[in-house]
């Protein structure tokens, strides 16, 4: 397959990288509505269901890709695959985690300070 895809042209090579792309993220979907499915009927608690099935659905196809990758010797695309899932996962959750638990900054990011009005009084704009 390999020796396929190095000398198909351009065009193709990207019809191939969509469908696979397509066929991973609904591989994803399946797993989760089925596994959800099945635990729902096994009267599994929600928030379970949740933190386990939901999210081992959304890490699935990052591990396929990185499975994938070291099994035809391309080491370094699976060690970048989870280095760079880290950094943005950590980003996000930084960014997400500033803005909750510091509602003060939410206020002055989105409303500007304003200090100079003749009142003597400070205000929101």
């Amino acid at each position: 397959m390999e020796n396929f895809i190095n000398n198909a042209p351009f065009a193709l090579v990207l019809v191939c990288l969509v469908i696979g792309f397509v066929l991973l993220i609904k591989g994803a979907d399946f797993f989760v509505e089925g596994s959800s499915s099945a635990a729902k009927r096994l009267h599994v608690p929600s928030i379970i269901i949740g933190l386990t099935i939901v999210a081992m659905g959304t890490s699935l196809p990052e591990t396929a890709v990185s499975v994938s990758a070291s099994l035809t010797g391309n080491n370094e695309l699976a060690v970048s695959n989870v280095i760079g899932s880290n950094i943005f996962n950590i980003l996000l959750i930084m960014k997400k985690s500033h803005f909750t638990f510091n509602p003060l900054l939410q206020i002055f990011t989105f409303f500007p300070y304003d200090n100079t009005t003749t009142s003597g009084q400070n205000h929101f704009y």
